[in-house]
């Protein structure tokens, strides 16, 4: 177990090392390609490439859809959907890295906003500004302000966003819940842990959890920090106004190390998908802390399954904080299919469009004009939570912070959660993190 670890930790940081390492080398040499991009062939079906890693379950249907709305549109288009399979993308963006530095961009790709998209792609002369587009389409008037500010640098607006998912989520047995007389979580991380104590002195898993694609165990904390922090405290840690030694973040590390306690001894080992398992059965009470695409994977499997008994709840003081990821799509300079790029991206962004992938995947729209009844029940709660709850974006999709940034996050709090729980070390390693990570903006 203890090589399967250190070979994930090698893997992420080769993964931060490449994006980093190939932009500083790259940038003075990928002059290659200009805004206008190469001229479209005259002839023939027109063609474009489109670059993610949905490839299983309501990533893969929802991606369907919106390919086949784009085909409607623009019936003389034809969508090559060039996939990398790989949980949150990992693998995809080592092949990704690869492919933009050998000359060879995709015609759009998938990118996670703020730190992943600016950071990674942006500052770094490698991608076209599409404000003309949010202008055309109208986008700047239908979608939130916090989320055009993810997608904006520079004065300019760098890619499209065909949906938002809420990270902190707590899912559930309701029939074990139902044993024990609750139908959601304590109010505090005490009253949570006497809970915990007797479900597990009862023989259960209390607390289902898998952690084999790398982002599960910085996602729980994240999750803690933001129940614990303002808004303004937690985006503070990624822009220096708050200290990683700060003492809140001293009691978010303790919750941690406690919880970690309560999981299956094999959760790492699997992913999120089979810890799952323990859940539905009724060996675990709940999963711990999984975004909105649990709700996808249940709608695809919901005709050759039960999955009747899974409910969502809000994590420890999480009832008005809503915990996100968005996926974006951005068009790389020298795109080999710029002005069918151009078209596809303007029906990504379309009601039409996110109507299409969004409830699929498990998702809300980006969009805030979307006719409701697209999206099942637990899908409009959560369009109506994005409109007012707290937003704290995510660090362990990428969102906060830059790839080297996340990378480097994940790895020290894998490590703590797993081997050392040494609270003042970890804090100490994180300020050094955010101190680097800082010193290059």
């Amino acid at each position: 177990m203890k090589e399967k670890e250190m070979l994930m930790k090698k893997k992420r940081l080769w993964i931060a090392a490449l994006v980093v390492g190939f932009i500083l080398v790259s940038v003075a040499l990928t002059a290659k390609g200009t805004q206008e991009g190469p001229t479209e062939a005259p002839k023939g079906p027109r063609a474009v490439e489109i670059f993610s890693w949905f490839t299983t379950g309501g990533e893969a249907t929802g991606l369907a859809a919106l390919i086949q709305e784009v085909e409607r549109v623009y019936p003389d288009m034809k969508v090559t959907n060039s996939v990398v399979a790989g949980g949150g993308g990992d693998q995809f963006k080592a092949v990704l890295v690869s492919r933009m530095r050998g000359g060879d961009p995709p015609d759009t790709f998938l990118v996670q906003p703020g730190g992943s998209l600016i950071e990674t792609w942006v500052k770094t002369d490698f991608m076209e500004p599409i404000t003309d587009l949010f202008k055309s389409e109208g986008w700047v008037d239908v979608m939130p302000a916090n989320m055009l500010d993810l997608l904006r640098y520079d004065g300019e607006y760098w890619s499209v966003p065909t949906h938002v998912n809420r990270t902190g989520n707590i899912w559930y047995n309701k029939n074990v819940f139902a044993k024990y007389g609750i139908t959601s979580l304590p109010d505090t991380y005490p009253q949570l842990f006497t809970l915990l104590d007797k479900m597990k002195a009862d023989g259960l898993i209390p607390v289902a959890m898998g952690t084999l694609r790398g982002y599960e165990v910085g996602q729980n904390f994240e999750t803690i920090l933001a129940s614990l922090m303002t808004v303004e405290q937690y985006s503070g840690l990624w822009h220096g106004n708050t200290k990683w030694t700060d003492p809140k973040v001293t009691e978010a590390l303790g919750y941690l190390k406690k919880m970690m306690t309560y999981v299956n001894n094999d959760h790492s080992a699997m992913p999120w998908q089979d810890a799952i398992e323990y859940m539905i059965s009724g060996k675990a009470a709940f999963l711990n802390v999984q975004g909105d695409w649990v709700d996808g994977w249940m709608s695809a499997v919901k005709d050759q399954r039960d999955v009747s008994m899974i409910a969502r709840t809000a994590p420890v003081g999480c009832k008005t904080r809503f915990l996100f990821n968005c996926d974006t799509w951005a068009l790389p300079k020298g795109a080999p299919h710029r002005a069918n790029a151009l078209d596809l991206l303007r029906v990504f962004g379309s009601k039409k469009g996110q109507e299409a992938f969004a409830p699929k995947k498990g998702a809300i729209a980006a969009r805030t004009d979307v006719d409701l009844a697209a999206f099942n029940p637990y899908l409009r709660t959560d369009i109506a939570d994005f409109k007012a709850h707290q937003l704290y974006p995510s660090v362990a999709h990428g969102v906060a912070a830059s790839e080297s940034w996340r990378a480097s996050f994940l790895d020290e709090i894998n490590l703590f959660a797993t081997k050392t729980g040494d609270i003042v070390k970890t804090q100490a390693k994180l300020q050094a993190i955010a101190d680097e990570e800082l010193s290059r903006k």
